[in-house]
């Protein structure tokens, strides 16, 4: 446990909107790239970005967090800080399900956990935790990442950029990571909002404070994604 002077503010950001996103596919560990729309977002939020202040960028490895994070250290012009990688802030692995229709692995799932009584995706949601969810995936699909391993892996991740923050004195840390990743992060430390929506590009924010993260700010936050025209 890392204890701090001051707060470190921790702003999770979702990868913009890839191929697979487009097309409805499956996609843990494997990769597909920024659609043109999502590199025009995540540029969108770089411009939004450039007043603020940024002391250190993280990404995972996959290429569309690292393609995000590129987009948005440049428009926020903050070429200087060096983007760092974490192999642990990916995506839950889907084993067998990788790269297939989204359809058919939530309607496998549904059908585990509610014996077909679930009507779709999102009614699913509102009956069953996301912990539950993600163990019935594993219990489907064996070659699929456990529980326990992933969650492992995300609060690992969070821990060694909280004491780089400390180490360095950093204050606000941006990090781009995954729909689902950032939603496993808010529940594991305990945000009871219900069925969370997390958007490309969106931001949600923690704020880790005297060695423990127990305060949120803005969840899904895409308010920065809308430019303003100024008049000539």
């Amino acid at each position: 446990m890392t204890h701090t002077e001051k707060d470190i503010k921790l702003h999770l950001i979702r990868h913009g909107q890839t191929i697979f996103n487009f097309q409805d596919k499956v996609q843990g560990w494997s990769d597909t790239p920024l659609t043109e729309t999502g590199r025009t977002v995540a540029a969108r939020l770089g411009r939004g970005l450039k007043d603020r202040s940024i002391d250190a960028i993280y990404s995972s490895d996959s290429g569309r967090a690292i393609e995000t994070a590129t987009l948005i250290r440049e428009n926020s012009e903050k070429n200087d800080i060096e983007l760092k990688t974490v192999k642990g802030l990916r995506e839950m692995y889907f084993g067998n399900y990788e790269g297939g229709p989204n359809p058919v692995l939530w309607n496998e799932v549904r059908d585990k956990l509610s014996n077909g009584q679930a009507a779709d995706k999102e009614e699913m949601y509102t009956t069953a935790g996301i912990d539950e969810i993600c163990q019935a995936v594993s219990q489907l699909d064996p070659e699929a990442e456990e529980w326990e391993v992933y969650t492992k892996r995300l609060l690992d991740s969070l821990n060694v950029i909280v004491e780089d923050a400390a180490k360095n004195g950093h204050e606000n840390i941006y990090i781009v990571s995954h729909g689902l990743s950032i939603r496993v992060i808010l529940h594991i430390l305990n945000y009871k909002q219900g069925h969370l929506k997390i958007e490309n590009t969106s931001i949600s924010e923690l704020i880790y404070r005297a060695g423990a993260f127990h305060t949120f700010g803005s969840v899904n936050n895409t308010d920065l994604l809308v430019e303003t025209i100024v008049a000539e």
